[in-house]
């Protein structure tokens, strides 16, 4: 379902499937320099008629991974045909939630907490309620000297999230 969309030689890391909703992710290596990369690529797939499929496939949606920064891939689908994500980096964690509104994978929900520059960092996308917040806090303090909380009005699509990086 989703080989003619992938480049040649990738493999799989994880795959599920629940009712008419199939999604994988896979991994192709790329030399960054000195270093090998493996860009990770989302690949999900519904089937809107029999034997029909609708297919979406990027490799904008999860982080890559190195020897230096391993990012660690889980991926389950829940009972409503939510796609969850959950990518486990060395010092920090990110889980995404998609789910298809309009024929489109869009972005539910985003938690990321991690330890960047010597800060806490914490990114919160609800698509819900329309809120993203970012909090910051020193390691040596329990409140975060920032925060800020966005509303975000559009729909974050599949082809439109970029590397983790979300609308601000």
């Amino acid at each position: 379902m989703f080989a003619a969309k992938l480049p040649s030689g990738a493999k799989q890391l994880a795959s599920a499937q629940r009712g008419n909703v199939f999604a994988a992710i896979f991994e192709s290596e790329t030399k960054d320099g000195n270093y090998t990369e493996a860009v990770r690529w989302l690949c999900i797939g519904n089937e809107v008629s029999p034997q029909n499929f609708s297919v979406q496939v990027t490799d904008q949606a999860l982080y890559t991974s190195n020897g230096f920064r391993p990012v660690e891939v889980e991926l389950s689908i829940d009972e409503d045909g939510a796609i969850e994500i959950g990518q486990q980096h060395v010092r920090a964690h990110t889980r995404l939630v998609w789910k298809e509104i309009d024929g489109k994978w869009c972005l539910a929900n985003k938690d990321f907490a991690g330890v960047e520059a010597h800060q806490f960092v914490t990114e919160k996308y609800d698509a819900l309620t329309e809120e993203y917040v970012v909090t910051k806090s020193l390691m040596s303090e329990d409140e975060p000297y920032f925060r800020q909380c966005s509303s975000v009005k559009t729909l974050v699509t599949l082809g439109t999230y970029c590397n983790g990086q979300i609308l601000t």
